[in-house]
């Protein structure tokens, strides 16, 4: 990443919609990303309302200068008391920049906060090799009694 750059975390405009939309290329890529209920194709005008989910709270990696999205993400409280990460992204163009993992450790930070959850949970697919390996990286472990053979469940710890 490059060491000059300013990134913040804020709330998803039009124009990331229309950049994420890109992000996607097909069905199973939507499958995977967003679940069963967000249909590809969509358009990037679909989108807001296709990602609305109860509690959930989008955000966007953005470079603070001119706001480009590098990646997106979403939170959202669990009943057992964690908050949830899901929907994570980045720009396919930019992956292996250690985007990723800001996205993650930011959208973590701020679930805790406006959650008050000290769990953090997340979905990974066992197939997804760079995310399992920045995921074990920032401390999430596995949790197999709630994971099955193509997704595994993952939780990090208050430290």
């Amino acid at each position: 990443m490059d060491p000059e750059l300013t990134l913040i975390l804020r709330l998803p405009q039009a124009e990331d919609y229309q950049a994420l939309s890109g992000w996607i290329p097909d069905a199973a890529a939507a499958l995977r990303w967003a679940g069963p209920l967000v249909r590809w194709p969509f358009s990037a005008e679909m989108l807001p309302t296709l990602l609305v989910a109860p509690g959930a709270h989008s955000r966007v990696l953005a470079i603070a200068d001119d706001h480009t999205p590098l990646g997106f993400g979403q939170y959202w409280p669990r009943d057992d008391g964690a908050v949830h990460l899901g929907r994570l992204i980045t720009a396919p163009g930019l992956r292996r920049q250690g985007h990723g993992r800001t996205l993650v450790q930011r959208l973590m930070a701020e679930a805790r906060q406006a959650t008050g959850a000290g769990r953090v949970t997340l979905r990974v697919y066992r197939d997804n090799a760079a995310a399992m390996a920045l995921y074990a990286a920032l401390g999430f472990s596995a949790m197999p009694e709630h994971s099955d053979d193509q997704v595994l469940f993952m939780q990090h710890l208050p430290t």
